[in-house]
């Protein structure tokens, strides 16, 4: 199961999150163009407005807080888990 980000205004700065959370909190992401690519990797039951990017979960879950924090600073979502 990721942590689900969406509504990225373009899909640079769905990337630029992405690498943002690799390279500080060393958790792998994955960004996808639409909602069937990302739910080809993790389904999620509600609709999410694409470019989407999925966050690895720690099971101490310690970094999802700062993770979840930092997704304004590049105009995306928290969508759920």
């Amino acid at each position: 199961m990721s942590l689900i980000f969406d509504r990225f205004p373009v899909l640079e700065r769905a990337h630029a999150f992405a690498h943002h959370v690799e390279t500080t909190f060393s958790h792998k992401a994955q960004v996808f163009d639409n909602q069937d690519a990302a739910n080809e990797n993790d389904p999620f039951p509600f609709v999410l407005d694409g470019p989407i990017v999925h966050v690895e979960r720690f099971e101490d879950y310690s970094d999802e807080a700062a993770i979840i924090a930092t997704v304004k600073d590049f105009d995306g979502s928290f969508a759920g888990t």
